[in-house]
């Protein structure tokens, strides 16, 4: 919904999608619901009355411009004609979306026919450890770009390091920022920056340890390599309930957790093969479409632009006001002819008693 999640006329169906903002799991109880249904009317009001006003003085500061020369940021909202969005079907929970929103999820992955020939050599140091790694393969272990596991407490390194090294037959690549750990296993492998994308497509590799960023899980759906989930923030705990109820992948808390949690954790994820088998089925219908993300990008991008005014593609929703959207003033009006209804009756049935009761007995 434009005015409460933030994406134009967007609309999440709150009663049974959980808010990305606090990632319930499905199906959703009652408080949850609460929960969803209160949570976007407060980050609308936060936007109306202090982000909005905050990010207009930004912009005309910048800027240089005066209120006349730079309309308000909710005006410009409302004029955007072209919506992508990193998402698919295959991979979220199903819903509709106007017309201009269009869904573009994977749009930064390799082409599939491409993969192969864009391949470049491993670095020699990685090579040379893939070579000497057991006949079970690897796992793939990075947190993305902006959690570093080198500066988490001692123990949450030492449940790692501890889990990793009791699991014989298997190797560990780690995309580690920071000084080598004294107590490193001897079958894991760490460097500040691993091609991620050529990894999880090399045939040896048997899960993706990961913080649950939606383009890595991409990348991994299209390899069909199962994920083992430890998020940190933002929508990585959604994104991890989401593949946990589909059973593509493992949820940990990494809060709280063990090396005796991550260690059946990866023993499951490497043994059990029904999550190695859901991904390569969601891998299918990700890749099933017309077109690649890009074309279909390019396609409605230049849509745009061939037609310039694109208001037949936008819901008239944009005009109401949220609680119309919801229907509230409708169901605020019935329920108030309903207690109109009830204390008439109430009021009608006091007047006969009290009119029996005051009337002389034959």
């Amino acid at each position: 919904d434009r005015d409460v999640t933030g994406v134009q006329t967007c609309a999440l169906p709150i009663s049974w999608i959980p808010d990305a903002h606090i990632a319930f799991p499905n199906p959703l109880t009652f408080g949850h619901r609460l929960v969803t249904a209160l949570l976007p009317l407060a980050l609308h009001f936060n936007k109306v009355w202090w982000y909005y006003p905050e990010l207009d003085t930004l912009l005309r500061k910048g800027l240089n411009s005066s209120e006349s020369e730079l309309p308000p940021v909710s005006e410009l909202e409302q004029g955007v004609s072209l919506i992508l969005i990193n998402s698919h079907f295959s991979e979220e929970f199903a819903r509709a979306l106007p017309p201009h929103v269009v869904p573009v999820g994977g749009i930064h992955l390799s082409p599939k026919t491409n993969l192969n020939a864009t391949r470049v050599s491993l670095p020699e140091a990685l090579q040379a450890f893939l070579d000497s790694c057991d006949p079970e393969g690897f796992i793939l272990v990075s947190f993305g770009s902006a959690v570093r596991i080198s500066d988490a407490p001692y123990w949450l390194r030492h449940a790692f390091f501890t889990a990793m090294g009791r699991i014989r037959g298997i190797c560990f690549l780690w995309k580690w920022e920071g000084a080598r750990p004294e107590e490193l296993p001897r079958n894991v492998f760490i460097a500040e920056w691993l091609p991620q994308e050529q990894l999880l497509s090399d045939p040896r590799i048997k899960a993706f340890m990961s913080h649950g960023g939606l383009m890595s899980i991409q990348e991994a759906l299209v390899a069909a390599v199962p994920l083992l989930l430890l998020p940190v923030f933002a929508d990585q705990d959604y994104n991890a309930f989401r593949l946990e109820r589909l059973r593509r992948g493992i949820r940990l808390e990494i809060g709280t957790l063990t090396a005796q949690e991550l260690e059946a954790a990866i023993r499951e994820i490497v043994t059990n093969r029904e999550y190695k088998a859901n991904m390569a089925r969601a891998r299918r219908l990700f890749l099933d479409r017309p077109q690649t993300p890009l074309q279909t990008a390019l396609w409605w991008t230049e849509y745009v632009l061939r037609h310039k005014d694109m208001g037949h593609l936008k819901p008239f929703s944009m005009h109401q006001a949220w609680y119309q959207r919801r229907l509230l003033d409708v169901w605020a009006f019935l329920l108030a002819m309903v207690l109109v209804f009830i204390s008439l009756c109430g009021w009608t049935c006091r007047r006969i008693f009290v009119s029996k009761k005051k009337s002389p007995i034959n």
